[in-house]
């Protein structure tokens, strides 16, 4: 049976320091408690010191309660007791540095929502399913959904951190979103762009170009470093090949892309180099602020008169590997998609840009 002593420790200046002495699974332990008291000011006829006195051991005797139902519980097999009434919210907070701006988003209208007060012990599969209510009337459908499944996520590392017996949204339905095709841009249209990029600087241009060829995000770009460009081998005509083996920002998976010629003449433009340990680390491409990204792609689209942001560049890589007829395994290798059901929106532009083939030539024909 848990037993757990409370022992006085003497120290040098004559008062003792409370330690409680016990033995977890064969091995001893002292927990010294930070809490010190006078021996003589048990019997002083001082009242407030005799107080102060038992009033410390209340707080040590409190402490050793406590270990005493800890030991209990891990003697028995008893699952913990858990603090319904700890925040949630502040508990949500601490996962925000590990994580991503859309943690931070979550977390932000977890606040605004519950005005920042919301009890472990009151989030249920109700309560979810009323914030995605209110989530659906300040961002779109789509987001909402993305948000929730954060929530969840967050869910679940609650119950590894012991924080909450079990997730409460382990089974929730996420509202359904009608699935989208990815903007991709065909030929013409990256043709266009080239054509009409008068006062859209360099940097902006060969990053987006590289992205077509290589389907990185545009984090990925932003921190593509020189030494994350790796040999691959000799092709047929004696020339080098490349490749990139590059962590991704998002999911923190490894993606192995090689390098088409493409590809390769913007890394001469942008100066190759990765020979010693400085220029390694150096970032190939010098991106500017997501702002400045953004406005820049705005105002470049309008000039084309394509509408684009910098990710169609990656749908552009995901979809013309579909239409070289890459199988969708590859595909979604060289795309880093954990889930290949991401990969098959790609297939399914595709598979409608032949359906409508089909159709013009039967048209045609006819």
């Amino acid at each position: 049976m848990a037993s757990v002593n409370l022992r006085e420790k003497p120290l040098s200046d004559g008062t003792v320091s409370l330690v409680l002495d016990y033995h977890e699974f064969g091995i001893r332990h002292k927990k010294t408690l930070k809490i010190y008291v006078n021996p003589q000011d048990a019997k002083s006829r001082n009242p407030i010191l005799r107080e102060a006195y038992n009033e410390a051991y209340r707080i040590a005797q409190i402490e050793k309660n406590k270990v005493e139902k800890r030991l209990l519980h891990k003697e028995n097999d008893i699952a913990p007791v858990y603090n319904r009434n700890a925040s949630f919210i502040d508990y949500f907070d601490t996962l925000l540095a590990k994580h991503n701006h859309n943690w931070q988003n979550v977390a932000n209208h977890l606040r605004c929502f519950t005005k920042g007060k919301l009890a472990v012990g009151n989030v249920t599969s109700e309560w979810i399913s009323s914030f995605q209510d209110y989530l659906l009337t300040k961002v779109q459908a789509s987001t909402a959904r993305s948000y929730i499944g954060l929530l969840i996520a967050g869910l679940r590392q609650a119950v590894r951190d012991k924080v909450m017996p079990t997730n409460p949204g382990a089974d929730f339905q996420k509202v359904r979103v009608k699935e989208k095709p990815p903007k991709c841009l065909d030929k013409h249209q990256v043709e266009l762009l080239l054509q009409n990029r008068q006062g859209i600087q360099g940097w902006l241009v060969q990053a987006f170009l590289f992205s077509c060829y290589t389907g990185l995000r545009l984090s990925d770009v932003e921190t593509l470093t020189w030494g994350q460009v790796h040999g691959n081998g000799i092709s047929a005509d004696g020339q080098q090949r490349l490749k990139l083996v590059k962590e991704q920002v998002k999911t923190k998976d490894t993606v192995q892309i090689p390098l088409t010629p493409q590809a390769v003449a913007i890394l001469v433009e942008r100066g190759m180099r990765y020979k010693s340990v400085s220029e390694a680390q150096a970032f190939v491409f010098k991106m500017k602020s997501r702002a400045q990204i953004q406005r820049a792609m705005v105002r470049w689209s309008k000039q084309a008169g394509v509408y684009c942001t910098f990710h169609s560049s990656r749908h552009t890589f995901g979809t013309n590997l579909q239409t070289a007829g890459v199988d969708i395994y590859t595909t979604s290798k060289l795309m880093g998609h954990r889930d290949i059901s991401t990969t098959t929106r790609y297939a399914k532009v595709v598979d409608k840009a032949r359906d409508r083939a089909i159709e013009q030539l039967a048209c045609f024909l006819a």
